[in-house]
């Protein structure tokens, strides 16, 4: 008997180790897969955040809000307590326009700045959250390529809307004629639920 329990210990044992080799060589692959994934991640920059009051008075700002990348499409603020101009007006347009009364409102600061706007509620009172990050266009729009069902010149034509371009600008870079883009635009408006280029954009960007 101590015999056979030996003899099964031993083949369980080999098993597991079988096992448990075939489990260490699969995962090689999805690592190695991972790890470029996470060296992705690293190397874009953490969007700036800042938690501002109901008079849109700055009550935190992250070390990232710093960074060279963001800072030099932005104007110095009059104060510590106080956003940086365009962020200012950009964070005020949006409530303004908040008519919807939506959680995650969204907009661009040209040439390469996205703000994204949400409220924060809890025991310290009523919050704001102002993210920025500057726009990079193949990763915010890859969600809303598959999410829309977006063409290849679509998604041309909407990194242009992003940074702000007009019509005969696209046309331009895009070498069409304006009628094109216009059809474009109206297509990328139904594909997207939306009422004019502000609100194409936002979607995109936003995930809605």
């Amino acid at each position: 008997m101590d015999t056979a329990f030996a003899k099964l210990s031993r083949t369980s044992q080999r098993a597991a180790t079988v096992k448990g080799r075939g489990v260490q060589d699969r995962p090689d692959a999805a690592r190695a897969a991972e790890a470029a994934e996470l060296e992705k991640v690293r190397r874009r920059a953490m969007p700036g955040l800042y938690v501002i009051d109901d008079r849109l008075r700055v009550v935190l700002a992250s070390p990232s809000l710093d960074s060279e990348a963001v800072a030099q499409h932005l104007d110095a603020p009059r104060s510590a307590m106080h956003l940086p101009p365009q962020i200012e007006s950009t964070v005020r347009r949006l409530l303004a326009a908040n008519d919807v009364h939506r959680t995650h409102l969204i907009a661009i600061i040209p040439p390469l700045l996205v703000v994204r706007v949400t409220p924060l509620v809890g025991d310290a009172g009523n919050h704001i959250a102002v993210f920025i990050e500057r726009f990079e266009s193949r990763d915010m729009l890859r969600g809303a390529r598959e999410r829309y069902m977006l063409s290849p010149r679509e998604i041309h034509v909407v990194e242009l809307l992003v940074v702000g371009n007009s019509t005969a600008e696209i046309a331009s870079t895009l070498c069409i004629a304006e009628t094109t883009v216009q059809d474009h635009v109206k297509n990328l408006a139904r594909k997207t639920g939306a009422r004019n280029r502000a609100e194409i954009v936002a979607r995109v960007l936003s995930g809605e």
